[in-house]
């Protein structure tokens, strides 16, 4: 189906077979995910809940969205908690925010657990937790729980009863939970074990951290914290010494078993380890690149630049704080904070004189962000040409790629089309020269067809394409194909030969729905059934479907818009 490739590269982590732009692979993704969700609940009546979304990934709380908006009509309901307001109120549903609550509900819930409703003196202690609690349930749980301890401290400090349960523990039992707690709110066994021995204390030490509600079993393998303030409050009462002690233990079990990196990151700089920390942190963020959450990975990378660049006020690691700098420089550009990314790419040029494919790769960002959020076309002019002659000191095909494709993005947008065609020839003929050429090298030759369509060159625009096609009839995957056909189509369309157009376009709708893009496959349906063509409904409901497929509002009110452009439906 059009949605099986999405979300088995989603749920196996599989690499993309195909270079498809990061905003088409996240869009399609998502909606892929929807769709096989709905189609799971079907007319079935479903609560779905989304607990703590501020802590969700950046396609997480997109999925989360978009579900929001799509509910109606479903047998759903959704339920979603966040510190702040995630959803706002209105149509689509309400906002509640959590309050204490009132004593009336406290006392009998305090009498329930603690089963001795009849004694006198159990009836006080529950007057006496109301009071104290002031309606916070977690203070009405710890308060109970220290009850059932037979402890009577009642305190109107939480944090006084939670001390006062921890000092209650045996040493054995306060270790394993003071380990527990640095390492997070769910805890594999193995970790506990491989620490603390497995042994018969340790089994009663685990028994007592269950029976007294500061743990609970999650599965065979794991166990739970109860609640996540224990992950807050219990490690920052530990001594500095020991805290560091913890992390390393848990760092050295993490890189044993061969952990997820943001975990061994996160050890590793609460262990005080920062040199080994790094790697972690950028493998981290090349994870969450490849997850499509550019946000995290900027976390990831700013704390390993942050790291590098104590060294280089040394004159060490002067290299990778350039290459630190130009990846974190590019991220920030692309999430749209200019202010940071300017300054850390600055920084970077300072270092890299004896990393030329590093500077070539600053200054090319740095002359997008110049021209796309600066609007200084003069500037950047001067640093992507700056950029251009260091890359050609290179022999890699990524790196002449990239500057040659920031260059034709800087030199259309100042609509110099000659001269940047001119130019573009000249990288072709370096990247040409190459024996590996990389993966996305035909985008330049859309760039090039683009700049010679748009000097007045029409007809030499169609050959380049023509002849990108033939060379690659056989090595070209679907993707390239399909942006190729498309380009085609326009151009011709622009010329006023649709029918020259139209099989270019059938072309692209084939291998944009084949790759995945099913709103480039309806975008080009459309564009059909907006010139002359016999087919125009087929064409119509190629688009509608891909746009209820895919729920591209813009998609379904052009399909209604080319059927009836009056505005009227006929009866």
């Amino acid at each position: 189906t059009d949605d099986e490739a999405h979300v088995v590269q989603f749920l196996t982590a599989m690499p993309a077979k195909n270079e498809i732009e990061r905003a088409v692979r996240l869009r399609e993704r998502v909606t892929s995910i929807l769709r096989l969700l709905l189609a799971a609940i079907g007319k079935t009546p479903h609560l779905l809940l989304f607990d703590d979304v501020h802590e969700f990934d950046y396609m997480s709380r997109m999925f989360v969205d978009r579900l929001v908006s799509v509910a109606r009509g479903f047998p759903l309901k959704i339920i979603v908690t966040s510190e702040t307001p995630h959803i706002q109120p209105g149509e689509l549903g309400q906002s509640m925010i959590l309050t204490r609550l009132d004593d009336d509900l406290i006392a009998p819930l305090v009498l329930r657990n603690l089963k001795v409703a009849n004694e006198e003196s159990y009836h006080n202690h529950a007057f006496t937790l109301c009071q104290s609690a002031m309606g916070l349930p977690l203070h009405v749980s710890e308060g109970i729980h220290l009850l059932l301890e037979g402890g009577v401290e009642l305190s109107s400090n939480l944090s006084d009863i939670i001390q006062t349960r921890l000092r209650r523990l045996p040493p054995k039992a306060m270790r394993l939970l003071q380990l527990s707690t640095c390492y997070g709110d769910e805890i594999p066994l193995s970790l506990l074990h491989a620490a603390e021995g497995l042994n018969d204390a340790f089994q009663e030490a685990l028994r007592v951290l269950i029976k007294r509600g500061f743990l609970q079993q999650a599965d065979a393998e794991h166990v739970r914290l109860r609640h996540p303030v224990y992950a807050r409050m219990i490690p920052a009462q530990i001594t500095a010494s020991v805290r560091l002690d913890f992390h390393a233990i848990i760092l050295d079990y993490l890189e044993g078993e061969n952990g997820p990196c943001h975990l061994m990151a996160r050890h590793a700089l609460a262990a005080g380890m920062l040199e080994q920390a790094v790697p972690h942190l950028e493998c981290s963020g090349n994870v969450c690149e490849e997850d499509l959450d550019d946000y995290s990975a900027v976390e990831n990378y700013k704390q390993a630049y942050d790291i590098i660049k104590i060294a280089t006020l040394h004159g060490q690691e002067l290299a990778h704080f350039a290459q630190l700098s130009a990846r974190l420089g590019d991220l920030y550009r692309f999430t749209g904070q200019i202010a940071s990314a300017e300054e850390v790419l600055k920084e970077g040029l300072l270092v890299c004189e004896d990393s030329p494919s590093e500077e070539a790769v600053i200054l090319s960002s740095l002359a997008r962000l110049t021209m796309n959020s600066l609007k200084d076309e003069e500037r950047a002019g001067t640093l992507i040409n700056r950029a251009t002659r260091k890359a050609r000191e290179s022999s890699d095909p990524a790196l002449l790629y990239r500057v040659y494709f920031d260059l034709s993005t800087i030199e259309l947008a100042r609509k110099r089309f000659s001269q940047g065609a001119l130019m573009l020839r000249e990288g072709l003929k370096v990247v040409s020269s190459l024996s590996n050429s990389p993966m996305s090298f035909w985008r330049l030759f859309l760039r090039l067809a683009e700049f010679e369509f748009q000097a007045g060159q029409q007809e030499e625009a169609v050959r380049i394409l023509m002849n990108a096609l033939s060379v690659g009839e056989t090595t070209l995957a679907e993707l390239p194909k399909g942006r190729i056909h498309y380009m085609l189509g326009q151009f011709f369309l622009r010329m006023g030969r649709p029918h020259d157009a139209e099989p270019h376009m059938q072309k692209a709708v084939e291998y944009l729905q084949n790759i995945g893009d099913r709103q480039g496959a309806a975008e080009a349906s459309l564009t059909i059934a907006e010139s002359p063509t016999q087919d125009r409904e087929r064409y119509l409901d190629r688009a509608m479907y891909l746009s209820m497929q895919i729920g591209w509002k813009q998609g379904l009110e052009k399909v209604e818009s080319l059927r009836h452009p009056t505005g009227k439906k006929p009866n």
